[in-house]
């Protein structure tokens, strides 16, 4: 019989199959492996641990959000219906102020002026601001999330509505008030599974600047 069709009989792939194994054996590092740990030939150093050798709570240490922004982006525009929205852009960085993606739940809300503010101020008198509308926005459910993201500027982009009176009046030049404040909420769990709220603060005046 020509020695090709050896390869053919099923009576030798058994012993056939014992000698690879035996070959690949006597060429490795019998050291036993656990997880999914790979094991390197010469040492048996292990390169790489369960998961990377991180657990979930180590994971969102070194890379969950650790600030919030809201980006001087963030403005007053009109949609195609001529209709009045603030455009929010929110701005998360790890601690490593890279920018960064997350689940978690937005809160903006909008703040008027009070009566003492004045052209030349830069900061919030104390308690002279009124809350005037709060939008909350989720951003939990990844799909939502991933299409909120606006990939060219590294931020969500929040498009909200129902503005009151004065903020269109500011919007045409023709309120009294000077600006109008946005604080933002990001709420999500830090590394120990815990809430986790992070703030920020923008001011917009009447000429547009932040």
């Amino acid at each position: 019989m020509p020695s090709h069709q050896v390869l053919h009989n099923p009576a030798t792939l058994p012993a056939l199959l014992v000698a690879c194994l035996i070959a690949a054996i006597a060429g490795c590092d019998t050291q036993p492996t656990t997880g999914v740990g790979v094991i390197t030939q010469a040492s048996g150093e292990q390169l790489v641990g369960s998961a990377a050798g991180l657990d979930p709570a180590g994971i969102i240490a070194a890379l969950g959000p650790a600030r919030l922004r809201i980006h001087p982006l963030s403005r007053l525009e009109r949609d195609g219906a001529g209709k009045l929205r603030l455009i929010a852009h929110l701005e998360l960085a790890d601690r490593y102020s890279h920018t960064a993606k997350w689940l978690g739940l937005a809160r903006v809300e909008l703040y008027r002026p009070g009566e003492r503010a004045r052209d030349d101020a830069n900061t919030a008198i104390s308690g002279d601001e009124r809350q005037d509308a709060v939008w909350i926005v989720q951003l939990n459910e990844p799909d939502r999330n991933a299409e909120l993201y606006d990939w060219v500027t590294r931020t969500y982009v929040l498009p909200l509505g129902e503005l009151p009176d004065w903020v269109d009046a500011l919007e045409q030049g023709r309120s009294g008030e000077p600006w109008l404040t946005l604080r933002a909420y990001f709420t999500t769990i830090d590394a120990g599974g815990r809430e986790r709220v992070l703030k920020a603060e923008l001011r917009v005046r009447r000429d547009g600047a932040n």
